[in-house]
């Protein structure tokens, strides 16, 4: 999926109170953490619910991790779209793809089918009254055109060179004065969350589409592929965003009005 680097992890974990809101929704007493990354998920499971287990996968299990498993029933090397080759059916109450279905997205020839064989898998494993938990990039139902303003001229070229380095689809770009461009508000969400990161993690995040859909076409997609029940759901721009980014760009709509940044992220929560 990606190359895992220790500054990868420690950025990650560092969005460990965003995770916290999941716990609150998991059904019964055996989790399953797809796609664990550093194992922070797994660490805060244990902290706040100590009564379950908590069983994880991952496409490749990193040395960074290993100081984590210990917070883990037992871990599995595993393709989020394989989870019956290990999980037996019922053998799980809860699967949690926590930043997840975007790199299985993105790692698998932007295929949203390889998306939709992960969701199938999780929904073969859960019995009834189980849930699949989703938290990821989210799309805005509003795409209409933004204008970026940097503070930092010199970085008008960053965007111009992710429109060319982003190969998920293509990126609609106008380059306006020498500190600006205009691009779709969903353009601009995928670069500002990319430009956030910083040029060391460029090369491995430009190759990411964070958001796969909007709200409602997650909703429709994951009912219409499934028989699920939405129990709650909630987009918003993760705490941190807003701050880092307010220091190098300013967003504007299209009357030449100061706009909020996009949100960055959205959680699901469906019951079978």
């Amino acid at each position: 999926m990606i190359a895992i680097t220790k500054k990868y992890l420690e950025q990650m974990n560092a969005s460990a109170n965003d995770k916290v809101q999941m716990i609150q929704y998991i059904a019964g007493d055996t989790v399953l953490d797809v796609g664990i990354g550093g194992g922070v998920l797994g660490k805060l499971i244990r902290s706040r619910k100590p009564c379950i287990n908590v069983i994880g996968v991952d496409k490749k299990i990193s040395s960074h991790t290993e100081d984590r498993l210990s917070f883990y029933h037992d871990v599995f090397e595993l393709d989020a779209r394989d989870l019956q080759k290990e999980i037996e059916v019922g053998e799980v109450d809860t699967v949690i793809f926590s930043s997840v279905l975007h790199e299985v997205f993105s790692y698998n020839g932007y295929s949203i089918e390889a998306v939709y064989e992960a969701l199938k898998s999780a929904y073969n494993i859960i019995p009834k009254g189980g849930r699949i938990i989703i938290r990821d990039g989210v799309k805005m139902e509003d795409n209409s055109k933004v204008l970026i303003k940097f503070k930092n001229p010199n970085d008008l070229q960053k965007a111009a060179q992710f429109a060319t380095d982003f190969k998920a689809r293509q990126i609609e770009l106008t380059i306006g004065d020498y500190d600006s461009v205009t691009m779709p508000m969903n353009d601009a969400m995928e670069f500002l969350y990319t430009y956030t990161w910083g040029d060391k993690d460029y090369k491995r995040e430009v190759k990411e589409q964070y958001g796969l859909f909007t709200p409602k076409e997650y909703i429709a997609a994951v009912k219409d592929l499934l028989d699920l029940e939405l129990v709650t759901y909630n987009h918003y721009l993760q705490e941190g965003h807003n701050r880092h980014l307010s220091r190098k760009v300013e967003l504007f709509d299209e009357k030449g009005r100061r706009t909020r940044f996009p949100d960055s992220n959205i959680l699901l929560v469906f019951q079978k």
